[in-house]
């Protein structure tokens, strides 16, 4: 530590590693409890030509491990956890760290953040923005393999992802692909902001609860996008009261999209009380009738203000149900819903899924069109503008902190513009609002 002020210990690290665990050389077989804290990694000779380095990289099992208000800049993929499968790292918290700007030009998948082989994971408060890809950098391009956040197939279930800012990702925000507690994010600027898993795993439950996700965009000229949230092949799933809002830059727009197949099929999905608000696209059920099983949606806003259908079922499940929804779109009436293929009204669409109480409705809300440049502008007294706020998100740090620049403050923000407060629930074991201060071990 420097001591006092809120300059964190620089460490210049050109395209080397920051910190490693491997073993060999005399190393014990496993390295516990360790906190690194306060320390600014940055890769200041990388031009994206050199690959497979980081910041962080862990690649010994361990139990106990703690990264807080460390900021990582600059690097081919800035926090990595590879440890072997059958001996995981127990027990991850990573608490109010900045990461950003990773990129190459190489054929390599860059991150801001790759997990796999831990059990225990806490994503808590931490920024992470234009991960993945560099535009301004000849070959530092988006393409659909490099995100802000991927946890692979091989963690444990028990991720909680709860308060972070996650914008700009080269395509994902966060791929969740065991499932996990996704609660009051804000996302923004990704091309898919959240994935919960892809059929790598099943019998994993996931809760995406109270996040905010604010326009989306394409991963490249050919590889379009504008995804809310993307659903494949989940079990025991809960979605609830997100607000998808305010798509401008995606060009193949889904505020919600489920995947599913006989083979790896969707179960128990409880889809309740979201806002999707002037995305464009469809909540689209993607495959097979006999892929999805005791799917019900109940209370959700679907509110367009494009000619499409407000929902797209490729074939139309026999165990859905539906209740109270708001649907409102400026298509047709009688080309309201795709079903099979086919465009139905809502009426025969609710005589399939026997729907009690929807209704096709447009609804006024209190100032839906808030967006984060309107939030810099209008509540921090900054510029009317993205990066602004983004630029000032970047120096946070524990002697520097500001609660106005927190996920949890945007979102309630956003929230009222829609009449919504946040909701502190429990949900099959899940607790809302838990979200803590700075953890215990700190300075």
């Amino acid at each position: 530590s420097y001591g006092g002020g809120s300059t964190r210990p620089l460490l210049r690290t050109g395209t080397s590693n920051g910190a490693i665990t491997f073993g060999g050389g005399g190393s014990p077989p496993r390295i516990d409890y360790v906190a690194i804290i306060g320390i600014h990694f940055w890769a200041h000779t990388h031009d994206g030509t050199v690959n497979n380095f980081h910041a962080m990289h862990f690649l010994m099992p361990g139990e106990g491990l703690l990264i807080e208000d460390c900021k990582v800049e600059q690097y081919g993929s800035g926090i990595v956890f590879t440890p072997p499968e059958d001996d995981p790292l127990n027990a991850v918290e990573l608490r109010r760290n900045v990461v950003v700007d990773s990129f190459t030009t190489l054929d390599f998948h860059a991150q801001g953040m790759f997990a796999s082989s831990i059990e225990g994971l806490l994503l808590e408060e931490n920024v992470f923005d234009y991960n993945g890809w560099n535009a301004d950098i000849p070959g530092a391009s988006a393409n659909i393999f490099r995100h802000n956040i991927y946890l692979s197939g091989n963690n444990s279930n028990d991720v909680q992802v709860v308060g972070n800012i996650i914008t700009r990702g080269a395509s994902h925000g966060i791929q969740a692909r065991t499932g996990g507690w996704v609660f009051d994010n804000l996302f923004a600027r990704n091309s898919i902001s959240v994935l919960i898993s892809d059929g790598v795993e099943q019998g994993f439950s996931a809760l995406v609860e109270e996040n905010v996700i604010l326009d989306g965009k394409n991963i490249s000229g050919t590889e379009l996008r504008g995804w809310g949230i993307n659903a494949n092949n989940a079990d025991s799933t809960i979605v609830h009261r997100n607000i998808v809002a305010n798509n401008v830059d995606g060009d193949f727009p889904r505020p919600m999209d489920f995947g599913a197949n006989a083979g790896d099929p969707v179960l128990d999905l409880e889809f309740t009380d979201n806002i999707f608000y002037n995305w464009g696209g469809s909540v689209r059920f993607d495959g097979a009738a006999d892929g999805f099983h005791s799917v019900h949606l109940a209370r959700n806003h679907i509110q367009s203000d494009r000619a499409q259908a407000v929902l797209d079922h490729a074939q139309l499940p026999t165990t859905f149900t539906s209740a109270d929804n708001r649907l409102w779109s400026e298509a047709n009436p009688l080309e309201f819903i795709r079903m099979n293929g086919a465009m139905v009204d809502l009426a025969t669409w609710q005589a399939q899924v026997a729907d009690v109480g929807s209704t096709r409705e447009m609804i006024t809300y209190p100032d839906p069109s808030r967006s984060i440049a309107r939030y810099n502008a209008e509540v921090l007294g900054g510029s009317a503008s993205f990066e602004a706020f983004t630029d000032q998100v970047r120096l946070q740090s524990k002697d520097f902190w500001r609660a106005e620049y927190t996920a949890k403050q945007v979102n309630d923000w956003i929230r009222a513009g829609f009449g919504r407060e946040l909701s502190h629930i429990f949900v099959d074991g899940f607790e809302s609002g838990s979200v803590s201060a700075w953890s215990s071990t700190s300075p």
